[in-house]
């Protein structure tokens, strides 16, 4: 295994410790002094309050005018737990190769046609393609759409993501590790050029991989790139103007690429005929969808509580819809959605411009969250005196069948369960009782009955 050290990462002779990266976070909001005390800790790799606290979300990158990446030095803390202490168990749920995880447990559930979609994407490179990112592939209907169905789509999660929330985790060795095997494949297959569905990935091959010194000269572009380029050319028609107010998430990504990502998901909104009603906390100022609230206790109720957060957020606009350009955020604020009882739709910015051209997503998030839920419900039951693990392998390969796992035998069960709404209402209100007692959260007993 390669060795990390902090100077690989963050710039320690540049930073002279003036706290306002952690001062102007807008999850941490710390006084100055306290901020200046937590970065000497930081840097000496101390117990520091920020690792417990941290969202994961790469803010503190854009506040630092030195561009030390103070972000990355949070994130070098996160990779000494690890190689000290391990991960938590509920964390193999996000690990693609592990035998029970979000992506196994969506197989045993899909329909035949959805994983018939996600099987046309395991083949061989070409040499342009939309590469999917992993999360995406939770809503493999969302890109059932005459938009892009002469693009080859490749890529399952069998690449990590290219690494992008295993990033956010701090599992810097494992980043590294797939950096190598998914670059390496992609110079293997000749790779001219990739669209990404999730901008993670997009991050992930142009700007952070790199730093792991693995490159590839290759043409990249974003999904929202792409289609803001065809709208501009009058390539992709637009039918229908949607005329409605929305707000929109900016993705912890999107801080790495900046108005690069900010402006052009914006023009999109503009150019389908949408009013953007700007949140508190937007761009470089956002706060998670919940994912990285989590990135040091690996707590499901921490991200809820995150999420919960933010959905009240956008509500608090008065925009009729939340608009997400991320897979994974699709994914996060749907959950809580269901979970917590959000009445304010949440869409893929993508299935927008299906409306503008005419087209009607299918937009099954709500039985797609339950799904996710009963996945979630089994490994939390079943792990409960578990203990923390260290990643052996980034493997993939899959030797071992679904019968053979009590774990989907009992996801299947529960599963069922879920399909009666009295369940669903007595799963979501016990739920709320235990976010409520977790973390004394601004949660409205209103909504506890």
């Amino acid at each position: 295994m390669k060795e990390f050290v902090l100077n690989d990462f963050f710039d320690i002779d540049k930073c002279d410790q003036c706290g306002i990266c952690l001062n102007k976070c807008p999850v941490l909001l710390y006084p100055i002094e306290k901020a200046k005390i937590e970065i000497k800790k930081l840097i000496n790799l101390e117990k520091a309050e920020v690792i417990l606290k941290c969202h994961s979300c790469f803010s503190c990158n854009l506040y630092c005018d030195k561009n030390c990446n103070p972000y990355n030095l949070i994130l070098f803390n996160f990779y000494t737990r690890y190689v000290e202490k391990g991960i938590s168990p509920i964390a193999k749920l996000v690990l693609p190769n592990e035998k029970y995880n979000l992506w196994t447990g969506l197989e045993f559930l899909f329909s035949k046609n959805e994983n018939e979609i996600i099987n046309n994407w395991d083949k061989e490179f070409t040499k342009q393609f939309l590469l999917m990112g992993c999360f995406t592939q939770f809503f493999p209907y969302l890109t059932e759409s005459n938009i892009i169905k002469d693009i080859k789509k490749r890529g399952t999660e069998k690449l990590w993501c290219n690494g992008g929330h295993i990033y956010q985790l701090g599992l810097l060795d494992i980043v590294d590790q797939i950096g190598n095997m998914t670059i390496n494949e992609f110079k293997r297959k000749k790779v001219e050029k990739i669209i990404t569905f999730m901008e993670a990935e997009y991050s992930m091959i142009k700007n952070i991989l790199p730093r792991f010194g693995h490159k590839i000269d290759i043409e990249l572009e974003t999904l929202s790139q792409y289609l803001l380029k065809e709208i501009k050319n009058n390539d992709l028609k637009l039918t229908k103007r949607l005329k409605s107010k929305v707000t929109i998430h900016d993705n912890c990504f999107s801080k790495s690429l900046g108005s690069e990502s900010w402006d052009t998901n914006r023009q999109i909104l503009n150019e389908l005929g949408l009013k953007i009603i700007e949140m508190e906390h937007n761009k470089e100022n956002a706060t998670c969808c919940g994912f990285g609230a989590a990135s040091y206790s690996f707590n499901v109720l921490d991200i809820m509580k995150q999420s919960y957060i933010r959905l009240k957020e956008a509500e608090s606009t008065g925009a009729k819809a939340l608009i997400v350009y991320c897979s994974a955020c699709l994914f996060i604020f749907s959950v809580a959605k269901e979970l917590l009882n959000i009445k304010l739709p949440i869409f893929h910015i993508f299935e927008l411009v299906q409306f503008a051209t005419g087209e009607t997503p299918k937009h099954n998030q709500s039985k797609r969250s339950w799904d996710i839920i009963s996945i979630f419900t089994v490994q939390m039951l079943l792990n409960l005196f578990s203990k923390n693990f260290k990643i052996k392998t980034i493997d993939s390969n899959k030797t071992w069948s679904f019968s053979s796992i009590l774990k989907f035998k009992i996801l299947k069960l529960l599963n069922k369960l879920f399909h009666f709404r009295m369940v669903r209402i007595f799963y979501s209100k016990l739920f709320k009782i235990l976010l409520k007692l977790y973390n004394n959260t601004d949660i409205p007993l209103v909504l506890l009955f």
